[in-house]
């Protein structure tokens, strides 16, 4: 793991001498990807931010939605709900402006996850079953299925144990 720092870091190093700013951009993510892993949440925020602010200069929005879910993801790691989806609302808005279909999925998906966190199960329920209707046109089977499992279990919370099998 450590040697993922030390590449990320040397990567980073050698695209700001060339002046590579997606270069710069990817490494960033990696690190923040990195330190995502290890629970320094503060330092991924830190290095996905870098990552979001090279992804503005290079104009590329697919990667800024990237790093605005990645950014929402360390949120909802940190339990910080209320930054996670504000984080999520803005990767989605951009993924529906550039027709991201999977990436819209996968922004439902983890939307959903945020209201069940918050215990708002009908919101949740809601984003889990756009996420599994996006999901069903691309065939993305373990997508799929993450998707039907999320929704089982918001009914298992709502004690609706009939739904819940159907799922």
């Amino acid at each position: 793991a450590d040697s993922v720092e030390k590449f990320a870091d040397s990567a980073w190093n050698e695209s700001k001498k060339k002046g590579f700013l997606k270069g710069l951009q990817s490494s960033s993510n990696i690190l923040g990807a990195y330190y995502n892993r290890t629970g320094d949440y503060s330092k991924a925020l830190e290095q996905f931010n870098i990552s979001l602010n090279y992804a503005k200069e290079l104009k590329d929005d697919k990667e800024i939605a990237r790093q605005l879910f990645s950014m929402a993801n360390s949120y909802t790691y940190r339990s910080d709900q209320p930054n996670a989806l504000k984080y999520h609302l803005q990767a989605l808005a951009i993924r529906e402006k550039i027709n991201d279909t999977l990436g819209i999925a996968t922004s439902y998906n983890s939307i959903g996850y945020v209201y069940r966190a918050k215990n708002d199960l009908q919101r949740t329920l809601s984003y889990y079953t756009k996420a599994k209707k996006l999901f069903e046109k691309f065939d993305s089977q373990s997508n799929l299925a993450s998707a039907y499992a999320n929704s089982g279990g918001v009914c298992l919370r709502r004690i609706k144990l009939d739904s819940a099998v159907i799922f």
